[in-house]
């Protein structure tokens, strides 16, 4: 009996033993799994967010989120059977957070997305349809004696295009306010290895958000100044510029060469108020380059609203004033009054200042959109881009180290960083006095940042940029920093360049007989 009771407790016993052993082998293999279903669900993320700047849904956005729901749901399950398996600790550890940050900010930029193709090709168009306008108004002021249907036709051509644009410039500025509203929670900061599939995700999600959100502000930045005065529908002011002319148009006007002279020098004072304008429009876009802005986007925001305010005043009676000079062209030319000096000095002036007023149709009256306002920009871009930097070139430190001067809660970027006994931070800024003013700013932020950066993740730091190893001395990272500008701000005869130099503009014509 004892015997056989001894017999039991070995098998027992072995029994016992084979069970852990099974357990122990299934609670690994469970583990393995897990982990490499976690890992293949991330990399799918990443692949969500390659090219997603170019899609046109959101739809990927969704998948995306989809799979992080998935991923956050294995992760509770590896929780359960992690024990003391290092890589295993590390996911349960991070992924909830890298979760719940990826969430946020992909949700955000779902709502970029759905917004950012919405101002495609609408400033050109209403750049098309405000030249159209203006031709046609030019047509009814310059022929008044042919114009009778002007005041039905001017009207209804009004009213045809704020049915088309009073609607969508409404829809463009609720896309605008949803933009603003989500941009600031556009963000993906996370501190993850190299050899993390987080990683990637982190990267890719980046570049869709610098590339997405860029195409809105570029593409609807134009729109109001372009079209706020298509949308005004009949009111539009060079309409109601147009009517009151013809309204105060007689066809008894004195047929004289004196009369014609009277004319012409208060149409010519009205050409010189356009001069003043665009005279007073360069000026100020000078006093914002030289000046204004915290850096070169700044910059470009601001002289576009400057740009777009003069555009709008100028264009608000650019096709009433050039119909007016038709119509002293036809006067001129009149079989009546084209025999006499007075008939022909009054045409030479009309030509010589109707060509520099046409001038402006292709610069001043662009607004933002005035190309030599854009090749100033232009040159500031590709400054940056062909700046030598004998080290790190746009050197990205992540939020957890930098609070972005410009935009707090951003992560920062270094526009070079050397390295060699000394690791200099050097800031480059278009030579403005605020610009330089916050490139002090930078240079000193982004140089505490790379000491911060250092002292708490150094590993980190030296995988990313191994060069940074050659500042360390005796434990510690040797740092300093600096600002350099380049010429960007234009003298006052350049100043003229960033439109048309109207001061060609003559003088009045004796009105004597």
């Amino acid at each position: 009996m004892l015997k056989w009771v001894a017999a039991f407790a070995v098998v027992v016993l072995a029994v016992s033993v084979l069970s852990g052993r099974f357990a122990v082998a299934d609670s690994e293999s469970d583990r393995n799994s897990l982990k490499r279903e976690i890992n293949d669900k991330v990399r799918r993320i990443s692949d969500k967010l390659s090219d997603f700047h170019s899609r046109r849904d959101s739809s990927y956005a969704d998948e995306a989120l989809y799979l992080a729901r998935e991923v956050s749901d294995l992760v509770s399950k590896l929780r359960d059977v992690k024990e003391s398996d290092q890589d295993a600790n590390t996911i349960v550890s991070n992924y909830p957070g890298y979760i719940d940050s990826f969430r946020e900010g992909m949700r955000a930029l779902k709502e970029i997305k759905r917004v950012q193709f919405l101002a495609d090709g609408v400033a050109d168009k209403c750049v098309r349809d405000e030249a159209d306008l203006q031709t046609l108004i030019r047509a009814y002021v310059g022929r008044p004696d042919d114009a009778d249907e002007a005041t039905t036709k001017l009207p209804a051509k009004g009213q045809e295009y704020g049915r088309l644009y009073a609607p969508l410039l409404e829809q463009l500025k609720n896309a605008q306010s949803d933009f603003r509203n989500n941009e600031s929670y556009v963000r993906f900061d996370i501190s993850v290895s190299s050899s993390d599939p987080w990683y990637d995700v982190r990267d890719k999600y980046k570049d869709a958000a610098s590339r997405m959100m860029p195409y809105w502000r570029d593409r609807y930045a134009p729109v109001e100044a372009a079209c706020k005065r298509l949308a005004l529908s009949d009111k539009h002011p060079d309409i109601e510029a147009a009517l009151k002319d013809l309204q105060t148009y007689t066809g008894n006007v004195k047929q004289t060469v004196r009369q014609l002279k009277i004319d012409y020098n208060t149409w010519l004072a009205s050409a010189r108020k356009v001069r003043e304008m665009t005279d007073q429009d360069h000026k100020e876009l000078r006093e914002v380059m030289c000046t204004k802005g915290v850096d070169l986007k700044d910059i470009e925001q601001k002289a576009n609203a400057v740009a777009d305010r003069w555009a709008s005043q100028i264009n608000s009676a650019y096709g009433t004033l050039l119909g007016q000079s038709d119509r002293l062209g036809e006067r001129a030319t009149s079989d009546k009054l084209k025999k006499y000096k007075g008939s022909k000095e009054v045409l030479e002036g009309l030509r010589a200042n109707r060509t520099t007023l046409e001038k402006i149709r292709n610069s001043d009256l662009q607004g933002s959109n005035n190309p030599k306002i854009k090749a100033k920009m232009q040159y500031g871009t590709n400054y940056h881009a062909s700046w030598s930097c004998s080290g790190y070139k746009e050197f990205a430190i992540e939020n957890t180290y930098c609070d972005n001067p410009i935009r707090s809660g951003s992560g920062c970027a270094a526009d070079c960083v050397t390295t060699g006994s000394t690791c200099e931070v050097i800031e480059l800024k278009p030579e403005n006095d605020e610009a330089k003013a916050m490139g002090n700013k930078q240079k000193d932020a982004y140089e505490a940042a790379l000491q911060k950066w250092f002292k708490k993740n150094k590993d980190d730091l030296f995988k990313r940029y191994p060069d940074i190893r050659n500042c360390v001395r005796d434990g510690e990272i040797t740092t300093k920093s600096s600002l350099q500008t380049y010429k960007f701000c234009p003298s006052e005869s350049e100043s003229k360049e960033l439109g048309e130099d109207l001061s060609g503009i003559s003088s009045d014509v004796s009105e004597s007989d």
